[in-house]
């Protein structure tokens, strides 16, 4: 999916460009969302969304997947997850906060790869109307804390209960499963998934060629494109391009790195053949992209 623009979200100065901003961290306002998103094209934020629909509609495409968003409906957006508002309702109210990781420095994080993996490739959920007033006290109650600026340790307190709200969202997930509704037993096939998206976060930068990760998972190029392919409908070589493509989006639009710099660090054999790649998946160049 080639997009020549790409809003790329930080929190990394939301603490002096936010009206009450906290760094790492920032909450939609009363009916509002932090941000003035446009269905006209993507964003990408490098870390966590938690959303619940409280009235009217909306759809969202959640990495080549459209999801229906209506009253009671969760949302949660993984870093990496590249997300565009395709269209919403005139009377659409989604609470949303918006952290990364480095919020919960201190704290113990939930590693559950297959409760992560469920996440991921069921980001939006209906719930019950108590549920969903369940997590919408906790969103109030951070966003009461949010708005008291001069009390003392209010960011560990934010931060204590936003741990707690995740903690309830991955709950749902592992009750989802525990009860089949989502189907979330694993076959076999989405464990070799889930494996190969853990094998693609930590060799992204380095490796783009399909029979590396073949090799590492002791299957045949065309065995393990058509397993990527069944479980996630997009081919196996689409999704390598479109983490490569994003991360190098992400290092033009938020660092001072050279097209140099990032040609490397991407195990580009030169500038130019990094300049080919980038401007076949995009339309344009590395250094008109950077000055969008």
């Amino acid at each position: 999916m080639a997009h020549h623009k790409i809003n790329i979200l930080s929190l990394k100065n939301a603490e002096t460009e936010i009206p009450n901003g906290i760094n790492n961290f920032v909450i939609s306002g009363p009916g509002k969302l932090p941000y003035d998103f446009s269905s006209d094209y993507p964003y990408f934020f490098e870390g966590v969304v938690l959303g619940l629909c409280v009235k009217g509609e909306a759809t969202i495409r959640i990495h080549f997947k459209e999801y229906k968003l209506t009253k009671n409906t969760t949302l949660t957006i993984l870093p990496t997850h590249v997300f565009q508002i395709i269209e919403k309702s005139d009377d659409l109210i989604l609470e949303c906060l918006f952290f990364t990781f480095d919020f919960f420095v201190g704290l113990v994080l939930p590693s559950d790869y297959k409760v992560l993996f469920q996440i991921s490739r069921k980001p939006c959920m209906t719930v019950s109307d108590e549920v969903a007033l369940n997590l919408l006290n906790y969103h109030n109650f951070i966003v009461k804390q949010y708005y008291h600026t001069k009390k003392a340790f209010r960011t560990q307190i934010i931060r204590g209960l936003l741990y707690s709200l995740l903690l309830e969202i991955v709950s749902l997930y592992k009750k989802d499963h525990e009860n089949g509704k989502d189907s979330s037993s694993l076959t076999r096939q989405e464990e070799v998934t889930g494996k190969f998206f853990a094998l693609l976060m930590d060799n992204y930068k380095t490796e783009r060629n399909v029979s590396f990760y073949a090799d590492k998972l002791c299957f045949t190029n065309k065995y393990l494109s058509s397993i990527i392919k069944d479980v996630t409908g997009s081919p196996i070589s689409r999704w390598i391009d479109e983490f490569v493509i994003t991360a190098i989006k992400i290092r033009l639009k938020t660092t001072n790195m050279s097209v140099l710099q990032i040609s490397e660090e991407f195990n580009f054999p030169n500038p130019s053949f990094f300049g080919q790649f980038f401007k076949r998946y995009t339309g344009t160049t590395p250094n008109k992209f950077k000055r969008m």
